[in-house]
């Protein structure tokens, strides 16, 4: 492997494309194997050892198990995969709790989950001393090392990071939704040593799709992808090279989450991320959207 622990890149790969069929803007469905393991091997060839993934996301943590075992990345190179727990577990119920950890860990091929979320923010609500026990024993039993949430609410953002218990925050955060930085969520992240890992940066494919190619149930996006397009030409940027320059250059000591759906996709997105401090960017307040119904993909309303 062309990887050297001194050239990690500050990106996770997202894999919920490697087990279903994920995003508005998806045109190649799930990938074949093939295709999958090129994907994570250019991950991997570019310092990227940082995995997001879940158990709800269809067969992606057996898919990148097998990768990684096909792979098998030398040079000490370390991976982390950040998975989430199904919804459904019975947090309090320890054997159910740790049985569902194990499938996850022997699925990904590895000793260890670098991360394991909580995939709704409501959990939250429901945590008590059992449930904190038990994570406890998750991480003195090395079946993981940081435990976190995945929130789309500020509110249970600002709630998870002052809780001793959450290590890492998951959270939306893109052009037309920049709640986190308006509401000092990474400053806050700081200042309790809490990781911020952002996803959603180009909402769901959303920002790339044509304003006339949008889905029906979706016209209400057209004013701001419109808007974007000028934005874009007016500065000679790509798309693609504004979101992700407005993410990096805004969000503080945040980790960014990426998805693929082939390989050559993947680079262009690294090479992407690697220009994103260097472009000049104008101030993009004004593309913030307060729509519920815009920037909260589990509102959307599409119809075929």
């Amino acid at each position: 492997m062309a990887t050297e622990k001194s050239n990690i890149l500050p990106l996770v790969l997202g894999t919920a494309q490697l087990g279903m069929d994920y995003g508005i803007a998806n045109k190649t469905g799930k990938p074949h194997f093939l295709e999958a393991i090129d994907i994570v091997k250019t991950a991997i060839d570019n310092g990227i050892i940082f995995f997001d993934t879940a158990q709800a996301y269809g067969k992606s943590e057996e898919i990148l198990g097998r990768c990684f075992k096909e792979i098998k990345p030398g040079n000490g190179i370390d991976l982390k995969v950040i998975t989430k727990l199904r919804p459904e577990i019975n947090l309090m119920d320890q054997e159910e709790l740790f049985g569902s950890v194990n499938i996850s860990i022997k699925k990904l091929k590895i000793t260890q989950l670098w991360g394991l979320l909580l995939h709704r923010e409501s959990i939250l609500d429901h945590l008590n001393d059992s449930i904190i026990n038990n994570i406890s024993e998750l991480k003195a039993r090395g079946l993981i090392k940081h435990f976190g949430v995945s929130v789309y609410s500020m509110e249970k953002a600002k709630e998870s990071i002052n809780m001793s218990e959450i290590d890492i925050i998951q959270l939306p955060y893109n052009l037309l939704d920049q709640r986190a930085r308006r509401e000092g969520i990474f400053d806050l992240a700081e200042s309790k040593k809490k990781k911020i890992f952002i996803r959603s940066v180009f909402l769901q494919g959303l920002l790339l799709i044509e304003p006339e190619q949008l889905p029906r149930g979706m016209e209400h996006a057209k004013g701001s992808l419109f808007k974007l397009r000028e934005i874009s030409k007016m500065i000679g940027v790509s798309l693609k090279n504004l979101a992700v320059s407005f993410v990096v250059q805004t969000s503080k000591n945040a980790m960014i989450i990426l998805g693929a759906e082939t390989s050559s996709q993947l680079k262009e997105n690294i090479s992407i991320f690697s220009m994103a401090r260097d472009i000049s960017l104008p101030n993009l307040d004004s593309m913030t959207s307060e729509d519920q119904t815009l920037i909260n993909p589990s509102l959307w309303t599409i119809q075929n």
